[in-house]
């Protein structure tokens, strides 16, 4: 319930009168110039309600117009009811009863159970010594019965249990000097979870504007100090002295100042304990819990912000956030929930203080522009949220066993067992909880961060050997390469850059082993060797594999290199790897925290209101999914054909592509058909041409391009089936190479040059799905070796054209993107009409009920024909225009393309040359 805002102002501006500027400073609704009709309505009301009156003086000398004061009326009965309808209490009421002139007027004050506010006391000079009880009476400090008694009554009140009960004092006015002003006895009733409250009157207050014996400051200049040193980090004397010259007129010196500055500068915590520098304690993160409530105490899943756990330790405290809603239709949307793709990430500066929030979703594909051009890219959704002090692998994992445990209960998801892919950026902790938690998970390495794009600041704070190794991985391989490589060997750093693109996208792990084992030999063969550099690629950014894990996990039997030592690595996406579509690591996740997480929340908001905003938040992400659609796909689905690599087009040849059409336009490929029904195709990656006079690509003309050999498409097929060093030697040897393990430059161009489409069942089995019979997508019966641009979006202008040239697609009716899914309109609501007959307009007598229109019969001449030459599939259409063989035969292919779009152009052509040489034969 809205209080009104004339109970606000009086609880808020204890002075008498209220001024204007009163109400701009306590109330920002009514700031500026533009508001001060609102200010004076507002003082008019309280006069309306009878409990003072207004007065106009004029401003002082300079000023222009006349000002408005609010002056109490002396308390009485009608006012003390006008206040209890208001419910405010009397004590925020200091108009004083009047008195004879020369004496001071207070009016008798009731306890006040709120501890905050007081009146303005002024000081009169000194105070007989005779009168002295007198006088504290009169300027309300309490007797010393009344002292008495609150001592008294501090260790009387019931306790519950140790330190539940709490004794407050104030210390900001100069009548409260050693403890004798204002008290209070705060007691917490554990059972009932009530806080008792007894306090001596707020009369007992003095002057906040007066400088106290203890403190040159008066208290209204403390607090103003205070306030400025928490809003600024750094500050000089002078900024101090210019602080309290705006709230006393007489201030301490300079040297105290510079002292009280160094006192009450915010802590950052010491180098032995970082933790020293956070503000919120373990009862904080308590409250908050109860604030927000737990998700043990949740049955159905709400669309509510929850603590799924909590660790409250100093050197590691971590809260995880979950909206049960939000993880639950998430999970529930996926297509694929046998096999599920993480990412987790930390991002800094939401907060204030260095805490981190840690983020953990889910990967899907959607149809997105990136730069003007459309592909199926990847995008996070995000299912809990964790607040620590620091990245860990304490931290990580709690967040881990809580978003385990959440998807257990509200989506009935095992995501120990059903998360295969975890994509990350090297976080030391992050890596082992990871590990910890997620053991069925292949880890996904964010490419960024592997060539060095995602350098962070050089430190010089000694690291642990785990810890090393993740800052050299940051610092990217080619800097990693360049810092040791030799003067001499400087010359090898684009052979490296050449070899690292090449291995990401190499679909089988033998390959990729074997060009890595080609790569370290040829290091180490230079003069002289470039050993320093081969051990640190070898560290640092490749994982080692005994014989038994790579028969296992991979079918390899035996390779080149050392027989003991299998290589592969955490940021190689090939196929036998991960799924198709799965190579942009944490990239969706960094742009949903610049652009979604950080544009909602802000920078460096206080703990205090974090939690609201993350919880609107989190309703604001709900809204977007459903709005968005029913089904989260984990590769690619509508549209399908995608225009952008299909047609031709100026974005694609920009970027050195070529479309499919004209792929298959000029027939740039070649053709093997394996004996399980497995069709492959050889093409060269791109058909545009590189000039390097104006650096850009350049679309080739049609009769200029040059079509793979013949008999590459078998000897490429080979090279996917091998799982032995001699297979693969022999499947190089049939490719051109004359030292297939020993050329390196000529082997990466030779896989640089080409790539190969496989559609069939050999080709269904890399794409992971619960049940490839149900399977209706056409891009999970094939896919695309040594291409990158398949490794991220899970579809290519490659094998857009295979399913060209194997009758999949047609160009003349492709599927264009659809925008938007309007309501079909049989399903929107009725409207609401008269009908004819109410009007009398229309009669059932005048005019005769039409027939229902006859089927027409299936024309049995040309089912014949189609019977005839195996084109019952095509029944249909025909028969629902009403063609005739011998309209087939007469009409011209224009006609035809007219009348039957949804047939391919080479079927039409073929029926039409087919029922010329019938109708010929019967007649």
């Amino acid at each position: 319930q809205v209080r009104p805002m004339a109970a606000r102002v009086l609880e808020t501006c204890l002075k008498d009168p209220i001024l204007e500027t009163h109400l701009s400073t306590h109330f920002a609704m009514l700031r500026g110039s533009a508001k001060r009709e609102d200010r004076l309505a507002l003082l008019n009301e309280l006069v309306r309600l009878g409990l003072g009156d207004l007065k106009e003086k004029k401003r002082r000398q300079g000023g222009t117009g006349r000002y408005v004061e609010f002056h109490r009326c002396p308390l009485s009965p009608a006012i003390s009811a006008t206040l209890l309808d208001l419910q405010v209490s009397e004590a925020f009421w200091p108009s004083s009863i009047p008195q004879s002139a020369g004496q001071d007027a207070r009016p008798e004050r009731s306890p006040l159970p709120p501890m905050h506010g007081a009146g303005k006391r002024g000081r009169h000079g000194e105070e007989p010594a005779d009168n002295a009880e007198e006088n504290d009476a009169r300027r309300g400090r309490p007797s010393a019965e009344e002292v008495a008694a609150l001592y008294t009554m501090r260790y009387t009140l019931p306790c519950e249990r140790a330190l539940s009960k709490a004794y407050l004092w104030c210390n900001s006015c100069d009548a409260c000097q050693d403890r004798k002003g204002w008290k209070a006895i705060c007691t917490y009733n554990q059972p009932e979870n009530e806080i008792e409250r007894k306090s001596t009157p707020i009369t007992a207050h003095g002057d906040f504007s007066a400088t106290r014996a203890w403190n040159p400051l008066t208290a209204t200049a403390e607090h103003a100090l205070k306030q400025y040193v928490q809003n600024h980090t750094r500050f000089t004397t002078q900024d101090l002295v210019r602080v309290v010259e705006q709230h006393q007129p007489d201030r301490p010196s300079d040297a105290w100042l510079r002292t009280w500055g160094k006192n009450h500068r915010v802590h950052k915590g010491s180098a032995a304990s970082r933790a020293s520098s956070f503000k919120w304690v373990a009862a904080d993160w308590r409250q908050l819990e109860r604030e927000l409530g737990s998700v043990q105490g949740v049955d159905d899943a709400v669309n509510e912000l929850k603590v799924a756990d909590l660790l409250l330790e100093p050197e590691h405290t971590a809260v995880v956030f979950c909206n049960p809603m939000l993880l639950q239709d998430t999970l529930r949307s996926l297509t694929n929930k046998t096999y599920i793709k993480l990412c987790g990430d930390g991002t800094f500066r939401l907060t204030e203080d260095d805490w981190v929030l840690m983020t953990v979703g889910v990967l899907s594909k959607h149809y997105a522009a990136s730069e003007g051009v459309y592909a199926f890219r990847t995008v996070f959704h995000p299912l809990v949220f964790g607040l620590a002090n620091k990245e860990s692998q304490t931290t990580y994992q709690v967040l881990f066993e809580a978003l385990c445990a959440c998807a257990d209960r509200f989506a009935d998801v095992d995501l120990r067992s059903a998360c295969h892919q975890y994509h990350a950026d090297m976080h030391p902790g992050e890596d082992l909880a990871q590990k910890s938690v997620f053991r069925c998970a292949s880890r996904v390495t964010d490419w960024a961060h592997v060539i060095g794009a995602c350098n962070r600041p050089k430190t010089t704070k000694a690291l642990m050997p785990a810890d090393e190794r993740i800052k050299t991985f940051r610092t990217g391989a080619f800097a990693t390469v360049k810092s040791h490589l030799t003067q001499s060997g400087l010359k090898l750093l684009p052979l490296v850059e050449r070899a690292f693109f090449c291995l990401r996208c190499v679909p089988t792990a033998l390959l990729f082993h074997s060009i890595t084992a080609l790569l370290l030999q040829t290091l180490v063969s230079q003069q002289p060797p470039e050993e320093k550099a081969a051990k640190a690629l070898q560290r640092h950014y490749f994982v080692k594999h005994s014989r038994q894990q790579a028969q296992t996990a991979f079918g390899a039997f035996d390779w080149p290199g050392e027989p003991t030592t299998f290589y592969t690595a955490e940021w190689w996406c090939g196929l036998q790897r991960i799924q198709p579509g799965s190579a942009s690591g944490t990239q969706a996740q960094e742009s949903w925290h610049r652009w979604k997480l950080k544009k909602y929340l802000g920078l460096r908001s206080s703990l205090q209101s974090f939690a609201s905003s993350l919880a609107s938040f989190t309703k604001s992400r709900l809204m977007d999914l459903r709005a968005a659609g029913s089904c989260l796909p984990d590769m690619p689905a509508e549209p399908f054909p995608d225009k952008m690599v299909l047609c031709d087009s100026d974005a694609l040849t920009r970027q050195g592509r070529s479309s499919a059409e004209q792929f298959f336009r000029v027939q740039a490929w070649d053709r093997f058909d394996d004996d399980d029904g497995t069709t492959f195709l050889c093409m060269r990656r791109t058909l545009a041409t590189y000039d390097h006079a104006s650096k850009t690509w350049v679309r080739t003309p049609d009769n200029a391009v040059q079509c793979p050999s013949s008999g590459f498409a078998q000897a490429f097929a080979n090279l996917l089936r091998a799982n032995s060093e001699t297979s693969l030697t022999r499947a190089l040897l049939n490719l051109g190479l004359a030292q297939p393990l020993s050329d390196l430059e000529k082997l990466l161009k030779l896989l640089d040059s080409y790539v190969v489409v496989a559609v069939g069942h050999f080709a269904a089995q890399f794409w992971r799905r619960e049940s490839m019979a149900q399977e209706l997508s056409p891009h999970t019966q094939g896919f695309c070796a040594f291409c990158g641009e398949f490794c991220l979006h899970a579809t290519c202008e490659h094998m857009h054209a295979a399913f060209l040239v194997l009758g999949q697609l047609s160009l003349q009716r492709p599927v264009f993107p659809q925008r938007s899914q309007p309501v079909p309109l049989f399903e929107q609501q009725p409207v609401q009409v008269l009908l004819p007959s109410a009007l009398g307009g229309l009669s059932d007598q005048s005019h005769p009920r039409p027939q229902p229109l006859a089927i027409p019969r299936e024309d049995a001449a040309l089912a014949a024909f189609l019977r005839c030459h195996q084109w019952t599939l095509w029944n249909p259409p025909l028969q629902q225009q009403q063609i005739t063989v011998h309209q087939l035969s007469v009409l011209s292919f224009a006609d035809l393309r007219l009348a039957l779009p949804s047939l391919p152009s080479g079927v039409l052509l073929q029926m039409q040359s087919a029922a010329t040489k019938w109708v010929q034969h019967q007649a």
